[in-house]
């Protein structure tokens, strides 16, 4: 339970920073917004994407155990972290004349979460206390709910 509320506690600050760097959904008046709409789709997107963490390790907890849980969360967890980068990388640029900068941010933005996710898994894997199967079902199910949401949040903008 300790490892949840620890996990818990770094996901928080992770949020928080993400969100400082991408802006609340509730600015939406501001100029950055204004020129970069795409930062508070992503921040929802990945607020989305934690409550889907959340519920599956509580699912995984009640259904399977502590541990089934807490690996179920950390999988998760990872996916989280590596859409988050992306996210961050590739809101960074906006405008027309940052065309380039924008495309090359895209592809290094998806280079470095692939690099994220793998390396999250092996360290989970090789040093994590994880049940393997919970953790490859939590990084997959939350993996495959982001582009579920972030098709509907496509169809329903803001």
């Amino acid at each position: 339970m300790c490892k949840i509320v620890i996990i818990c506690l770094f996901s928080y600050a992770y949020i928080r920073i993400i969100s400082a760097n991408l802006v609340c959904p509730s600015q939406m008046a501001s100029t950055s917004i204004q020129r970069n709409p795409g930062r508070a789709l992503s921040l929802q997107w990945l607020l989305w994407q934690i409550a889907v963490v959340a519920t599956l390790a509580v699912i995984y907890y009640l259904i399977a155990g502590i541990h089934e849980g807490y690996s179920a969360f950390l999988g998760g967890f990872i996916s989280v972290l590596a859409s988050g980068y992306f996210a961050w990388k590739a809101f960074s640029h906006t405008g027309a004349r940052n065309a380039v900068r924008i495309v090359m941010s895209l592809y290094m933005g998806e280079a470095l979460k692939l690099i994220i996710a793998a390396v999250g898994l092996v360290v989970a894997f090789k040093w994590g206390d994880v049940q393997p199967t919970a953790t490859f079902i939590g990084f997959l199910v939350t993996y495959i709910s982001s582009i579920v949401i972030a098709g509907w949040l496509g169809t329903h903008r803001m």
